[in-house]
């Protein structure tokens, strides 16, 4: 089976095993489902579409090593475990109004550009915090980026 784009949104799927047929698959679109895990996505897709749907835990990405967006905001993330380790390609994380209450192992994603956690649901007095690494690591090649700017 050739699939170039998958755009099952306003579905109620409740399999995605079958996508695993689909070798030539780059974008996935689920959002909108009622998802509740992540599976059965093939390693070719370098966009992955899940926002609004009920996932809880950001796993079983490993494997994606194409992956360049992941949009998972609007859902239910609860997270405070080392999120970002997977799919260091990744390019663009899309986290925003989920529960995400700590972002760590950034240190490791050497290819990310863009990461949006805004609008997180939080307890009162709660609030969104990165560990020392990812902060370290994105100042890092923020100044090698910019060095790169000016040329040096």
């Amino acid at each position: 089976m050739v699939c170039g784009l998958c755009h099952l949104t306003w579905h109620v799927v409740v399999s995605q095993t079958n996508l695993l047929q689909c070798h030539a698959l780059r974008a996935l679109y689920l959002y909108d489902n009622g998802i509740t895990e992540i599976k059965g996505i093939p390693a070719t897709v370098t966009q992955l579409h899940l926002q609004n749907n009920n996932i809880q835990r950001l796993e079983n990405l490993g494997h994606l090593k194409q992956l360049s967006k992941l949009f998972v905001a609007q859902g239910q993330v609860r997270c405070r475990a080392r999120v970002f380790t997977w799919v260091v390609a990744t390019a663009c994380r899309f986290l925003d109004h989920n529960a995400i209450a700590k972002v760590e192992g950034l240190e490791n994603c050497r290819m990310l550009e863009e990461l949006h956690v805004s609008h997180q649901r939080l307890a009162r007095g709660t609030e969104l915090t990165f560990d020392y690494a990812s902060l370290e690591a994105i100042g890092v090649r923020r100044r090698v980026s910019q060095l790169v700017a000016l040329g040096a």
